[in-house]
């Protein structure tokens, strides 16, 4: 089991990171239809971002569960929040394809997203090797800190920099 997840895995993380090779696309049909497509990106984005939350609240509480009961919890919860990460990475990347969005914005992006589908995907291989809590707390805090680097950078594709609306640029001008 162990060799297949790992095999699975990689693969699955050496095509994203592959595909971000690719290239906004051109013509009439296919931009519509992979826009739309990747409308769905905001959606899907969301599940494993509460899936990761829900895997460290069972590494927080695992004493309260049977040891083998926190493991395959662990090591589910990491697999769901794997394939949820691909799914929003699939659609993240056909809104890019749609074109519409800078390179120099995505790739970042992109490749921040890419490894907290990696990291994930150790995480739950180091559930499988059996690690204990310090190992698997230090994989967490790596892999969270590439989650709130997606999430900030495709934020600020969305939304803008959040500095450009601080009070004190915002209404600098009526202090003068």
């Amino acid at each position: 089991m162990k060799a297949v997840y790992f095999a699975v895995s990689l693969l699955a993380i050496l095509a994203c990171a592959l595909l971000t090779r690719l290239q906004p696309v051109g013509g009439e049909v296919w931009p519509v239809v992979l826009e739309f497509a990747g409308s769905f990106h905001p959606l899907v984005l969301h599940l494993p971002i509460g899936l990761w939350v829900g895997v460290l609240s069972v590494l927080a509480f695992r004493s309260k569960f049977q040891s083998a009961d926190a493991a395959r919890l662990l090591f589910w919860g990491t697999v769901l929040v794997f394939v949820s990460s691909l799914v929003s990475f699939g659609a993240g990347l056909m809104l890019y394809l749609a074109g519409g969005y800078v390179e120099s914005a995505v790739r970042p992006h992109m490749y921040a997203a890419l490894l907290f589908i990696a990291g994930t995907a150790g995480f739950g291989l180091l559930v499988k090797q059996g690690m204990g809590p310090s190992i698997l707390w230090s994989w967490a805090v790596f892999v969270s800190v590439f989650l709130g680097m997606a999430g900030h950078l495709g934020g600020v594709m969305t939304h803008g920099n959040p500095m450009d609306k601080a009070p004190w640029v915002v209404l600098k001008p009526s202090f003068c």
